[in-house]
C-alpha cells in the first residue's frame, strides 16, 4: 500500500512539474510575441520621428521663405535626400543639397544654386511669399525617403 501511494505521489508531482513547465512555455512564447511587437512599434515610431522633417511638408502648401529655411536646414545635415524646387519659370526645377543620385552638391555648385533662388530675376527664384505644395519622393524598392519636391503655385493676375 505503501508504495502505490509512493507510486502515486510520484505521479502526482511529475504532472505537476509538466504542468508547470507547459505554462512557462507558453508565458515565454508570449512574452516573446509581445516583446517583437513592441520591437517593431518601436522602429516604426523612430523612422517616423527621423522622416517627419520631409513628412510634415508632404501635401502641404507652404511659403517659398519656408522652402528656402529647410534647404538652408538641410544643408547642416547628411541624410541623402535631394530637395527639388519647381517655379512658374522653371518646371524642371532646381536640385538642392544633394543630386537626384544621392550624391552632394559641391558647396559651390550649391552657392550658386542658393544665389540663384534668391535673385528676383532668375527663373529658380524662389518667392518667399508665394505658396509652394509639397510632395515626399520615396523609394519603391524599401520605402525609404529619396527627396522632397516643392511646386509653386501658379500666381494669378
Amino acid at each position: 500500500m505503501k508504495d502505490s501511494q509512493k507510486i502515486l505521489y510520484i505521479i502526482a508531482a511529475l504532472f505537476l512539474a509538466l504542468l508547470i513547465i507547459f505554462f512557462a512555455f507558453r508565458v515565454y512564447n508570449f512574452s516573446q510575441q509581445k516583446g517583437e511587437s513592441a520591437i517593431t512599434k518601436i522602429d516604426q515610431t523612430f523612422t517616423d520621428m527621423e522622416e517627419s522633417r520631409y513628412t510634415q511638408y508632404h501635401g502641404e502648401y507652404i511659403s517659398g521663405g519656408t522652402v528656402l529655411n529647410f534647404i538652408k536646414d538641410c544643408e547642416a545635415k547628411s541624410d541623402g535626400a535631394y530637395i527639388t524646387v519647381k517655379t512658374n519659370k522653371n518646371a524642371g526645377g532646381a536640385t538642392y543639397v544633394y543630386d537626384t543620385s544621392g550624391n552632394k552638391i559641391q558647396s559651390t555648385a550649391e552657392m550658386t544654386l542658393l544665389k540663384n533662388a534668391k535673385n528676383r530675376t532668375h527663373a529658380d527664384y524662389i518667392n518667399p511669399g508665394q505658396l509652394f505644395y509639397g510632395e515626399v519622393i520615396r523609394d519603391s524598392s524599401n520605402n525609404a525617403i529619396v527627396g522632397i519636391t516643392f511646386t509653386e503655385e501658379p500666381t494669378t493676375p
